[in-house]
């Protein structure tokens, strides 16, 4: 069991489905190390990943990138990963396991999703499906050559609503830093961002939705 996980389990998020709760959009960092590593630090609230963002040197802006149709399986592995550094955490295995969690910053919630979803394979499920319903839009979209009117209005009128709309609540990604390697084997979610940086050098960050909690 890992020394740091509380007796009072801490929890990102309590509520019901039901309660009302704002969302807001947030922009994820991602480091990357080619082929080796990378690290994906959550600021303080629960997210879900929805596409990949390159900075725009010139104006100091995030744009989407194209490049994400044809690498959402990134987003499947990812939640994964999510998972398993949970599990990883819970175990007391962080420091030799390819998917870690790391209490950052007061935020300490590497117990949450392995206490959520580890007694049920239908509860996985649920927390997976989030992450299907990002997955399901890229893959089924047509080509995407250029960021422009029509792509902006999908994202931001189907996609946005529609994982708002349906997604548990708490099957969010909690918040804290998660470094995620090839340490100790192969790792699919680290594959699936090394095949995405090379197809597009620009990826240096995730948008998605966050619960406003704090």
């Amino acid at each position: 069991m890992a020394e740091d996980l509380q007796v009072c389990s801490p929890e990102p998020f309590v509520g019901t489905q039901q309660f009302e709760v704002p969302i807001a959009t947030t922009i994820i960092k991602i480091n990357e190390i080619k082929g080796v590593s990378f690290t994906m630090p959550v600021c303080r609230r629960p997210i879900i990943p929805l596409w990949g963002v390159g900075l725009n040197a010139t104006t100091g802006a995030y744009e989407f990138l194209p490049s994400t149709k044809n690498n959402e399986i990134f987003f499947i592995e990812l939640a994964k990963s999510v998972y398993n550094a949970s599990q990883n955490f819970v175990a007391g295995t962080t420091a030799t396991s390819n998917n870690q969690y790391i209490a950052n910053n007061g935020q300490n919630y590497g117990s949450y999703l392995s206490r959520k979803l580890s007694s049920d394979t239908c509860l996985f499920n649920r927390y997976l499906e989030v992450y299907n319903k990002v997955y399901q839009f890229f893959n089924l979209h047509g080509a995407i050559g250029a960021f422009n009117f029509a792509i902006f209005q999908e994202l931001t009128e189907i996609l946005i609503p529609k994982v708002m709309r349906e997604a548990d609540k708490q099957m969010y990604m909690p918040p804290g830093f998660y470094f995620f390697t090839t340490a100790f084997g192969a790792n699919p979610v680290v594959t699936a961002l090394d095949a995405w940086s090379t197809a597009d050098a620009n990826i240096t960050a995730l948008f998605g939705l966050e619960l406003v909690t704090t």
